[in-house]
Order: structure tokens, then C-alpha cells, then sequence
């Protein structure tokens, strides 16, 4: 059988919430033994996180600056992008992982409710909790026909929601709008 990618990227810092995906791996593990956690980004030394070393068969880590054409190419290894902050306003990698066709789960905090729709286009769960967050990734990567509908959700929502000439749009509307209201003034 061949092996299920999820994906952890970006700036690895303690708010990022690492630890929590890395306590859940066993319990993913022991439902998907075919299952290989994709770790990279840039920042903490990340073999603080395996003090005894680290499976070369559970995880790939690429603890460095990411090239933009390597970007791609890890995306598309991957089945889901995770996102197990802690803390957060808001997150490009939520909205780059559905342009490239990658579901996210994600913890419910900051904005990322605002991108993420969850049972639509991915999942949420409540930050810091790591039954939650490993049910949730098995839920995705256990189920093709709904791994395939939410895909469609995100790419779909991905070219209107989260397009830029939309939101430019948008915002040039609000902008219109109110400058009409103060000219009633």
C-alpha cells in the first residue's frame, strides 16, 4: 500500500502548534499505518521536538527555507495540510493549500474560521486538543468521497472567495459605499 501524506508548513514557532500534531501522530498511525507526516518550514530547531531521534518512514523533515517550486511539488504529496495553532489572526497557508487542491484541518482560533468552512471545504477543532485534531485527520484521509467533495468545495471557494481580483473588487465596493454615505451628510 502506498503512503498517505498530511503537511505541516510553514515558520515552525510554538504558537504553530507542532507538538500537538506530533502528540497525535501514534494515534493516527495506529488507524492509517500507511501514513507519513511532511514537516517543513523554516525556524525552531526541530529536533527538539524528537529528542530520540525521529521514523524516516513516519516523517519527512525539511527543517529550511522552502523554494517556491518545491512548494508545489509538497503540496501535491499531500492529502491535507494541518494547522494546529495555538494562536492566530489569520493564515496564508490555509488559503495557498486550497489553491493547490489541499484539504486543511485546522484549529479553531483567530481567522481561520473565517477561511476554513468547517464540514464544507475542511475541518476545525478546538486548539490544543490532540484527540480531536488526530480524529479529524483521520476522518479526512480515511473517506476518498469525502476527501473528493471537499476538495471541489475549496478550489471552488478558492477562485471566488479567496481570489484576489474578488476581494479587490470587494473592497473597492465598501469603499464606494461609504464615501456615498458621508456625501449624504
Amino acid at each position: 500500500m502506498s503512503q498517505i501524506h498530511y503537511y505541516f508548513f510553514g515558520r515552525i514557532w510554538p504558537y504553530k502548534g507542532l507538538k500537538y500534531l506530533l502528540q497525535a501522530m501514534p494515534l493516527i498511525a495506529e488507524r492509517i499505518p500507511e501514513v507519513k507526516l511532511i514537516i517543513a518550514g523554516r525556524g525552531e530547531n526541530i529536533i527538539q521536538y524528537f529528542p530520540n531521534g525521529y521514523d524516516e518512514k513516519r516523517y519527512e523533515i525539511i527543517n529550511d527555507f522552502i523554494p517556491l517550486e518545491e512548494v508545489s511539488n509538497l503540496f501535491q504529496r499531500s492529502t491535507v495540510t494541518v494547522l494546529p495553532y495555538i494562536e492566530a489572526s489569520q493564515s496564508g497557508v490555509a488559503a495557498l493549500s486550497y489553491g493547490m487542491g489541499t484539504l486543511v484541518v485546522a484549529s479553531e482560533v483567530g481567522g481561520l474560521s473565517e477561511i476554513i468552512q468547517h464540514k464544507k471545504d475542511g475541518l476545525l477543532v478546538p486548539p490544543c486538543d490532540v484527540q480531536s485534531l488526530a480524529d479529524a485527520i483521520i476522518y479526512l484521509l480515511s473517506d476518498r468521497d469525502l476527501q473528493k467533495r471537499m476538495q471541489t468545495a475549496a478550489v471552488a471557494r478558492c477562485q471566488e472567495d479567496l481570489n484576489w481580483s474578488n476581494i479587490a473588487a470587494h473592497t473597492t465596493q465598501v469603499y464606494y459605499k461609504e464615501l456615498n454615505m458621508q456625501n449624504k451628510y
